[in-house]
C-alpha cells in the first residue's frame, strides 16, 4: 500500500471526533469509527444470607450460622454484623449473653458495594435461660490402688454452654489432679470416694464419683546378686598384662541401682567387700540393675565419707556405667549377677573395655578401708579418674584423649592411660595407686612436689623424691607387693618393675630412697630385717597430721620423718637409725644435720638460714644433674620475718653471662611471694610480709625453665627490713 492509499483508509479518533481522512481527485468515498457506548451505572446491591437465618441456644451458649455475602461486581465494604440484647457474632459463630429469661437477638449484617448500594441480611436467635446442668464423668466408676500410687483416670465434664468450673475432691487422704489419683499411704485396706463437680455459668452442677480401693503395698521382693569385673593380671616375668590367666572379681564398694523403664531409680545399694549387693523393689515391676562405677559414702559422726568416679573425659565426663537387662521383678526374691568384661578378643581388644572403669576402683577402695581402718571419721574429697580407650602419651587437650602420661592434675582428677598397643593403664595396679597417692597428697596431707621428668637413681629435687616415692611406696602399701609394674607396648605385653623393698640408700634426694623408707616403715612382713613394721595407722597419721601440712619446712623425706617421730616418740631413736641406714642423716624438719650432699657441697645445709639485716648467704643453681626439678637446680633458704616490709635481695657473684636469678617465697607451703624478674645479675623483692618463718625456693631461671642455656652459677641472697 502507498501513502496515498493510507492516507485515504484512515481515521484519527481525538477527544471522542473521529477525523477522517479523505482521498483527493480519485471519487472514493470515507469512512467512519463510531465510539462504544458507555456501560449503565451498577444499582445492584450485595446479597447477604444466613444460613440458618434463625437459631435457639441458651443463655451464654453458642450456635453456629454461616454468613454469605456476594456482588455483582464486588463487596467493598463489610459484610459488618451487629446484634442486639448483648449478643454477639464472629466466624461464623453467635455467642449468647446471660440471661434469667427468654430474650430474642437479632444480628443484622451490611455489606456495600463501590457503587454505594448496600444490602443486608438478618439472624434471628431466641436465647432461653440455661437450665440443663453439665455433663461430668470418670473413665471408670470403679479403681484399685496401691497404697501411695497412682493411677492415670480420665475426667471429661461438657455442658450446653460452657463448663466453668470443675473440682475434685477425695476423702480419706487421696487426691486427684490433672488426670492421675494419687493415694493415701496406709497400712490397711482403705476405701474412698473421689467427687468431681462441674458447674455452668448459669450455676447448673452435676457430679462424677469415682470409687477407689487403696490395698497396702505387698511385700518387696529383694534382688540380690554379684557385680563382677574381669582382672587380668600382671605376669611377673614381662610385667606386661596376661590375658590367658584373667580372672572374675567381685567390684567391692560399687553403687548398684534398680531402675525402672523410664531410668527411675527405685533403689539404690552398695555392694560389699565381695562385690554383693542387695536391692528391694516392688513384686511385678520390670526393673533393670545399673552398676556405677563410682564409690559413694556419705560422711557422718564416726562414719568416713569418700566420693570417687571413673569418667570419661572424651565423652562430656559421663560416668562409666554397666547396664543389665530389663526384666519383671516377679513375685519372689531373685538373683542378678553382671560382670564387666575386659574386650579382649584374643589378638586384641573387639568389644567395649568395660571391665576398665571397675578394675581401677578396685585397688582405690582397698586403700581407702586400710586408712580408715584407723580414722573412721575421715572424709576423702571428691576424686575422679578420667579414663578413656582415647587417652594416649601426647600432651594437648585432655578432652581428646591427650593427656600426656598417666597423673594427677589437681583438683581432685587423675587421668589414666588407655591407649591399646601403646601403654594401658588401667590394670597396673600400682600405677593408679601412685596417682591416687598424688590426689591424696594434695587434698589430705601436704605435697610441695613441682613435678616434671624423673626415674629411679635421678638426683632430685627433695620435693619430687618424696612425692614419687612416697606414690611408689603407697602402692606396695596398698596392693602388699612391693613390686611396682608398669605395663605397656604392643598387645600390653611389655612392661617394668620396681622393687619398693630394696633397701636402697643413695639419699634423701632419689625416689627409690624415699620409696623404700617409707615402704619398709609400713611393712609388716616377717622376713624384713629393717625392724621397723608400723602399719598403715601410724604411716596415714603422719601424713595427715596438721603439724605436718602446715609446718614451714618444704615437704621431705626430713619433716615427714620428723612428724613421725614426733608421734611414735618411743621409737623415736630407732627411726633415726633406720634413717640414717638409708643414706638419709637428717630427721629434722628442715634437714638440719644432712651430710650427704649428693656430690655437690653447694647442696649443704638443706635449707641455708638468712638472718634478716644479717650477712650474705651464699646459694648456687646448677644443673649438673638435669634441668628443671633435679637436685641442685634451686636453693632452699629460710628465715624468720615480722609483720613489716621486707627486701629481698639475690646478687650474682659467679657464673656464665645472661642469667637470670629468680625466687619464690612460701609461708606452711602456700606461695605468698613472687620474683621473677628479668635482670641477668640481681633480683629484688620488697613486701610486707606476716610474722613468722619462710622458706624460699630460689633458682637461675635457665636451670628451670625453657631455654637453652643452663649452666652452673652462684649467688649472695640477702634479707633487710
Amino acid at each position: 500500500m502507498n501513502i496515498k492509499t493510507l492516507l485515504q483508509s484512515t481515521a484519527i479518533t481525538v477527544g471522542g471526533l473521529a477525523i477522517v481522512s479523505c482521498g483527493g481527485g480519485g471519487g472514493g468515498t470515507g469512512s467512519t469509527v463510531t465510539p462504544p457506548a458507555p456501560p449503565p451505572p451498577d444499582t445492584q446491591a450485595p446479597s447477604l444470607e444466613f444460613n440458618p437465618s434463625s437459631l435457639t441456644v441458651v443463655s451464654t451458649g453458642t450456635g453456629s450460622s454461616t454468613l454469605t455475602a456476594t456482588d455483582n461486581v464486588g463487596i467493598t465494604t463489610g459484610p459488618n454484623v451487629s446484634c442486639t440484647n448483648g449478643g454477639d457474632y464472629s466466624d461464623g459463630v453467635f455467642t449468647a449473653p446471660e440471661t434469667s429469661e427468654t430474650l430474642t437477638s437479632e444480628c443484622t449484617a451490611t455489606a456495600s458495594d463501590a457503587a454505594g448500594n448496600e444490602g443486608s441480611a438478618t439472624l434471628t436467635v431466641t436465647v432461653n435461660p440455661d437450665t440443663t446442668a453439665p455433663v461430668v464423668s470418670f473413665s471408670v466408676a470403679n479403681l484399685t490402688v496401691n497404697s501411695g500410687q497412682t493411677s492415670e483416670v480420665s475426667l471429661t465434664a461438657t455442658d450446653d454452654a460452657a463448663v466453668t468450673s470443675l473440682t475434685t475432691t477425695c476423702t480419706n487422704g487421696g487426691s486427684f489432679s490433672d488426670g492421675v489419683f494419687t493415694a493415701p499411704t496406709i497400712t490397711t485396706t482403705t476405701n474412698l470416694v473421689c467427687t468431681a463437680t462441674a458447674t455452668d455459668a448459669a450455676g447448673n452442677s452435676a457430679n462424677a464419683t469415682l470409687n477407689v480401693t487403696v490395698e497396702p503395698l505387698p511385700d518387696d521382693v529383694k534382688i540380690t546378686g554379684k557385680i563382677s569385673y574381669e582382672l587380668v593380671p600382671l605376669n611377673t616375668s614381662t610385667n606386661g598384662l596376661d590375658y590367658g590367666a584373667t580372672v572374675q572379681r567381685g567390684a567391692p564398694g560399687i553403687t548398684v541401682q534398680a531402675r525402672n523403664a523410664a531410668g527411675g531409680i527405685i533403689d539404690t545399694a552398695v555392694t560389699d567387700g565381695n562385690g554383693d549387693f542387695s536391692v528391694s523393689v516392688l513384686p511385678n515391676t520390670d526393673v533393670r540393675i545399673v552398676a556405677r562405677a563410682e564409690m559413694l559414702q556419705e560422711a557422718s559422726t564416726g562414719t568416713a565419707g569418700w566420693n570417687v568416679k571413673v569418667i570419661d573425659n572424651t565423652n562430656q565426663n559421663a560416668v562409666y556405667e554397666l547396664t543389665g537387662d530389663l526384666l519383671s521383678s516377679g513375685v519372689s526374691d531373685s538373683i542378678r549377677a553382671l560382670t564387666a568384661q575386659s574386650g579382649w578378643g584374643g589378638s586384641s581388644y573387639t568389644s567395649t573395655r568395660a571391665a576398665a572403669p571397675f578394675a581401677m576402683l578396685a585397688p582405690t577402695y582397698v586403700a581407702i578401708q586400710k586408712m580408715i581402718a584407723d580414722d573412721p571419721d575421715a572424709v576423702f574429697p571428691e576424686m575422679k579418674y578420667n579414663w578413656s580407650i582415647n587417652n594416649r602419651a601426647v600432651s594437648g587437650n585432655d578432652s581428646a584423649g591427650d593427656i600426656g602420661t598417666s597423673s594427677y592434675k589437681g583438683n581432685g582428677n587423675v587421668y589414666i592411660l588407655g591407649d591399646e598397643d601403646s601403654d594401658t593403664d588401667e590394670y597396673d595396679d600400682h600405677v593408679v595407686v601412685h596417682e591416687w597417692g598424688h590426689y591424696f597428697e594434695d587434698q589430705m596431707s601436704r605435697s610441695d612436689s613441682i613435678g616434671g621428668p624423673h626415674s629411679g637413681g635421678q638426683k632430685l629435687d627433695m620435693r619430687v623424691a618424696m612425692g614419687e616415692g612416697f606414690g611408689n611406696a603407697l602402692s606396695g602399701m596398698v596392693t602388699d607387693d612391693p613390686f611396682y609394674r608398669d605395663s605397656y607396648g604392643n598387645g600390653q605385653s611389655q612392661g617394668f618393675s620396681i622393687n619398693v623393698d630394696s633397701n636402697d640408700n643413695t639419699g634423701w634426694y632419689d625416689e627409690r630412697t624415699t620409696a623404700g623408707v617409707l615402704y619398709d616403715l609400713y611393712d609388716r612382713g616377717t622376713n624384713d630385717d629393717d625392724g621397723m613394721r608400723f602399719g598403715m595407722g601410724p604411716i596415714y597419721a603422719a601424713f595427715t597430721a596438721t603439724s605436718y601440712s602446715d609446718h614451714p619446712a618444704f615437704s621431705s623425706i626430713f619433716s615427714y620423718l620428723a612428724e613421725l617421730k614426733s608421734q611414735q616418740q618411743d621409737d623415736a631413736a630407732a627411726i633415726e637409725t633406720f634413717a640414717a641406714e638409708r643414706g638419709i642423716n637428717s630427721t629434722e624438719n628442715y634437714g638440719a644435720g644432712e651430710t650427704n650432699n649428693g656430690g655437690l657441697a653447694s647442696n649443704l645445709p638443706i635449707h641455708k638460714v638468712v638472718e634478716v639485716n644479717g650477712d650474705a648467704v651464699e646459694i648456687c643453681s646448677v644443673d649438673d644433674n638435669g634441668d628443671y626439678n633435679k637436685l641442685g637446680n634451686r636453693a632452699f633458704l629460710k628465715f624468720t620475718a615480722t609483720a613489716a616490709s621486707h627486701t629481698l635481695t639475690m646478687t650474682k657473684t659467679s657464673g656464665p653471662a645472661a642469667r637470670d636469678p629468680d625466687f619464690v617465697v612460701y609461708k606452711s607451703g602456700v606461695r605468698v611471694q613472687v620474683s621473677q624478674g628479668s635482670g641477668d645479675t640481681s633480683e629484688t623483692l620488697t613486701a610486707t610480709l606476716s610474722a613468722g618463718d619462710h622458706v624460699i625456693d630460689a633458682y637461675d631461671y635457665p636451670n628451670v625453665g625453657d631455654q637453652d642455656t643452663p649452666g652452673d652459677s652462684c649467688y649472695n641472697f640477702t634479707i633487710t627490713r
